[in-house]
């Protein structure tokens, strides 16, 4: 009988000790569960931050590009009423006023919807100019004018420049930011600082793109 009870003991303190052992692998699980859970939401979170930061200063950078634009056109309508040569450009008249004021209302609506909304908003309007080659065929004729014929003489300099790479220069010579000029041409911001560099080593530049195009700025100020 003894034996009998010592048996059924054994086999409760057996039973009682696996039970255990489920409990704390369980125990075990749901904890790793609730780290996973933890951590996913802090990812997510991180990354709604950053996109968030990098909106408002892809925002502002872009307000300041607009804003220097505008500043650029204004200057093109004064010249214009005090007969300068380069004033009344068609692509002054036509498309660079018009471009402003459609950055302008998307600007202002920038805080009514999200980044991605907005930057797919962005798209459509750059689109609408990308697309249109009276854009580029007045841009051309805006940046000959301005700048004394510039382009045909870097082309004929440097024969291994692309419609591309005229297209970047024309309209880095006509006030647009990287930015803009990324979404004109369909690039990331990365791909136009590495155009950039790549047509100043087509050029021979011993200094930056930016810099040489600042310096025929300045000289047609």
């Amino acid at each position: 009988m003894s034996m009998i009870l010592e048996t059924e003991h054994a086999a409760d303190n057996q039973s009682k000790g696996a039970m255990e052992a489920r409990g704390r692998r369980l125990d075990h699980t749901v904890k790793f569960l609730a780290w996973v859970v933890v951590t996913l939401l802090a990812a997510v979170l991180v990354l709604y931050v950053s996109r968030n930061v990098l909106f408002k200063r892809k925002l502002r950078a872009l307000h300041q590009e607009v804003e220097r634009q505008a500043k650029l056109l204004q200057d093109t309508a004064g010249g214009a009423a005090a007969g300068e040569k380069h004033a009344a450009s068609n692509f002054a008249l036509q498309f660079a006023g018009k471009y402003i004021a459609d950055m302008q209302v998307l600007m202002a609506s920038s805080q009514k919807v999200s980044a991605l909304d907005f930057q797919r908003e962005f798209q459509r309007v750059s689109r609408g100019y990308s697309g249109n080659q009276m854009f580029w065929d007045a841009l051309e004729d805006h940046v000959e004018t301005a700048y004394d014929g510039v382009m045909a003489k870097w082309q004929e300099a440097h024969p291994a420049l692309t419609l591309n790479d005229r297209r970047l220069l024309e309209l880095m010579l006509a006030g647009f930011g990287y930015i803009e000029i990324a979404s004109l041409l369909n690039y990331s911001a990365g791909a136009v600082a590495m155009h950039r560099r790549r047509i100043a080593r087509k050029m021979g530049l011993k200094g930056s793109l930016i810099a040489h195009i600042h310096q025929l700025q300045k000289k047609q100020r």
